[in-house]
């Protein structure tokens, strides 16, 4: 089913905005290429099965890369942001892990509403930083065009 990649494609070029202009430009076509033919891969393979896996090989990937990309561009306050995102999602997963394998072994009577609320803060703020982002960047993009037409000028 070509229209299921074609929405992930399509969302994965969302997320490389996040990614610092330059590398973006330069990279970011064989990028989206390399994502589109590895979920047709998993789709041929597994189907729907196949994508939640590669949706969390994608993000730990972009987790490492956008805060040593942004370093690279001498944005030393983006890669700080991304880098404490990255290690903030990784804390969550492993904690979530911690709870997965204690589950079977403890009585739950109701759901704990302070995990569903913490939950919901942390995508709120990973929201948040990803819609800053992608703003600051064209914002970054745009200002560099109009500060580079003056000097020519």
């Amino acid at each position: 089913m070509p229209g299921v990649c074609g929405v992930n494609a399509r969302m994965y070029g969302v997320l490389l905005w996040l990614y610092p202009p330059a590398f973006r430009r330069e990279f970011g076509p064989e990028m989206r290429r390399d994502f589109d033919e590895a979920c047709r891969d998993r789709w041929a393979a597994a189907g729907w099965r196949g994508l939640p896996g590669l949706w969390v090989s994608t993000g730990v990937d972009l987790m490492a890369s956008l805060g040593r990309q942004w370093w690279r561009t001498g944005w030393q306050p983006m890669a700080f942001v991304f880098t404490a995102v990255a290690v903030i999602a990784a804390a969550s997963l492993a904690d979530s892990a911690a709870q997965a394998v204690r589950a079977p072994y403890q009585a739950a009577a109701h759901p704990d509403t302070l995990d569903i609320a913490i939950v919901f803060l942390l995508v709120s703020v990973v929201l948040g930083l990803v819609s800053a982002t992608i703003v600051f960047a064209w914002w970054s993009v745009h200002f560099s065009r109009r500060r580079t037409r003056r000097r020519r000028t």
